[in-house]
């Protein structure tokens, strides 16, 4: 897993040419700008950034080092605090579907269900947005790991599918990062589940918190920043 300085070293030289919030990230200002709430363009920033950030760095698994270092970081994003409040997990996911079109734009998360599994899909809808291997594999990531931490249950997840080619190498360290068997060259982005999971309770649930951030996550009365995934990353970063 990479460093801070050694992601310190490629994020100098790609967010000078990515976003004028990022830049900000760059000088070391006290705080981030809010983002315009009705704006696309921090999703177009920051899927620029990841895959400039691979490409320029040779690392192929770049958005999984990056989703990695952002759970070592202690800031909780709005989609750990959501698991963290909710009762059990399948209200906390059908929180987050809920909430995703106020945490990120241009995207979507749905559920499928069947006998066997429940599937969380994750997509990009802006057509203009055409590579997103970095980001899918990170905001993945960022579901496992909320998924994991507030369970506290062994293997929660049956498997992952990602759209990404498989990795030439490295290829443990999804596997290693999501706690299940991890399938590439997908048709989609997915975190299987058995369906018993989503009657799991959660040990810090609490209903009465859990409806009040879901208010304030669609009503966008956070502070500002702390409803978008991508600028969780980039304070990791």
């Amino acid at each position: 897993m990479a460093d801070r300085q050694q992601v310190g070293v490629v994020s100098g030289v790609v967010l000078r040419n990515a976003h004028a919030r990022i830049a900000c990230l760059l000088n070391r200002q006290p705080a981030l700008p809010a983002p315009d709430s009705q704006s696309e363009g921090s999703l177009l920033a920051f899927t620029y950034m990841l895959e400039s950030a691979a490409t320029q760095s040779g690392r192929p698994n770049f958005g999984l080092e990056l989703a990695r270092l952002g759970d070592q970081a202690g800031a909780p994003s709005t989609v750990s605090r959501l698991f963290c409040m909710a009762p059990t997990v399948g209200e906390a996911l059908r929180g987050v579907i809920e909430c995703f079109p106020s945490i990120q734009t241009a995207t979507s998360v749905t559920l499928r269900h069947s006998a066997e599994r429940c599937d969380m899909i994750y997509a990009i809808d802006d057509p203009s947005i055409r590579r997103h291997q970095q980001d899918a594999v990170y905001t993945l990531v960022q579901f496992a790991q909320a998924l994991r931490r507030h369970t506290r249950a062994q293997g929660p997840l049956m498997q992952v599918c990602l759209t990404i080619p498989r990795p030439a190498q490295d290829t443990h360290r999804y596997t290693e990062t999501f706690g299940a068997p991890v399938q590439f060259n997908a048709s989609h982005n997915v975190l299987a589940l058995h369906p018993r999971a989503l009657l799991m309770r959660l040990e810090t649930g609490d209903s009465r918190r859990f409806l009040q951030l879901c208010r304030d996550v669609r009503q966008g009365s956070l502070e500002p920043g702390t409803a978008r995934l991508w600028e969780d990353a980039l304070r990791a970063w």
